[in-house]
């Protein structure tokens, strides 16, 4: 049996293949990806400062239950998403080790889990003790589920602890490092962004990498990032619209 489509439905067809192999294109992912990041975090500012990260108070892990809040309470789920960013914030600690800091290491649970030994900020905890971290170095804070919860609560922490320099450093993904840096700084805090690759999404020029044919072939992975950074772009616009982020006149 064949099937007939109306001239209609087949030009909705011929605009949904158009739209998906342009979402799905690993180049557009990625300038987009950059576009969105360059468009909310200063290049002049920020990238000396990533090349040489001063003494924190500091480093807040945010995973993807924050960054995408709204999602089911899955921990093990979400921590296992969040490898990337937790090796992230291993790395920042050891950096600071190596100039003879010792941060303190933030982490976040929504409790909503029955058992405490399964939620996330456990999980996480274990996973950064078995990483080298002090455990009397690590600080849960609960009913924490979004960016803006996780700026209030460090402010909540540092008043408790009597810090007063109010230099943190705030590791999350790619996408959402300029929103949770402009969350922190509109609470007075003197935020510094880190993720996986921010440096090379940021700092690296990227018309000087070459175009290879991989570079052009739809797959899965691209659009998962062209989404997030469309779901990243609407929840920056809320952000702003409800002023809890601070604006980046510098930004390029």
């Amino acid at each position: 049996m064949i099937l007939k489509l109306k001239v209609g439905a087949l030009d909705l067809l011929r605009v949904a293949l158009v739209v998906l192999l342009v979402t799905a294109n690993p180049w557009i992912s990625q300038q987009l990806e950059r576009s969105l990041i360059r468009s909310n975090l200063s290049v002049r500012q920020t990238c000396p400062v990533l090349a040489n990260v001063p003494p924190v108070d500091a480093i807040v892990l945010e995973t993807e239950t924050l960054t995408r809040s709204g999602q089911p309470y899955r921990p093990t789920r979400q921590i296992e998403r969040s490898r990337d960013r937790i090796l992230a914030a291993v790395r920042e600690y050891n950096r600071q080790v190596s100039l003879g800091n010792s941060p303190i290491v933030i982490v976040f649970d929504r409790a909503e889990a029955i058992d405490p030994r399964t939620n996330e900020g456990t999980l996480l905890r274990d996973e950064l003790v078995r990483s080298g971290i002090p455990a009397d170095n690590i600080e849960i804070r609960d009913e924490v589920g979004t960016v803006r919860q996780s700026a209030a609560a460090v402010q909540n922490s540092f008043q408790r602890r009597g810090l007063t320099n109010r230099r943190v450093i705030v590791v999350a993904d790619d996408i959402d490092s300029p929103r949770a840096k402009l969350a922190f700084e509109k609470f007075q805090f003197a935020a510094t962004p880190s993720s996986p690759n921010l440096n090379a999404k940021l700092c690296q020029n990227p018309t000087q990498e070459p175009i290879e044919i991989t570079d052009i072939l739809p797959t899965a992975e691209a659009m998962q990032r062209t989404t997030k950074v469309i779901d990243e772009f609407f929840t920056l616009s809320y952000y702003l619209m409800r002023d809890w982020v601070t604006t980046c006149d510098a930004c390029d």
